[in-house]
């Protein structure tokens, strides 16, 4: 209705994770690394594009961050970020800058 690109499944799960309830937030980034790819099937939706992640509930952060890594490599020009919740304890959010800081170095990575 709003005349917006959608993509409900441009990205996908590349190997399988523990379940992340149990863990804390520097354990679920070290589970979650390297755990998401581009959707070979959609192939080429972010490339250039600017990206908005939604989910249901924001934690720690780290499976935002996994998506936004995972969408930076496949060319996304930028990577925002939009929960309905936030359940995270402000202690979790330091996973979140350091994460963050790796994110900013991957897009300068790419410049």
């Amino acid at each position: 209705m709003a005349g917006i690109d959608f993509c409900l499944d441009g990205l996908k799960k590349c190997r399988r994770t523990l379940e992340l309830k149990d863990h804390t937030a520097a354990e679920r980034w070290k589970l979650l690394h390297a755990s998401m790819v581009e959707n070979p099937a959609r192939a080429g939706c972010v490339s250039g594009r600017e990206v908005v992640l939604v989910d249901d509930v924001f934690t720690s952060g780290a499976t935002f961050l996994e998506a936004a890594r995972a969408c930076l490599e496949a060319g996304a020009k930028t990577v925002s970020v939009m929960a309905l919740a936030r359940a995270a304890k402000p202690a979790d959010l330091v996973c979140s800058v350091a994460g963050m800081t790796r994110l900013a170095q991957i897009e300068n990575r790419r410049r």
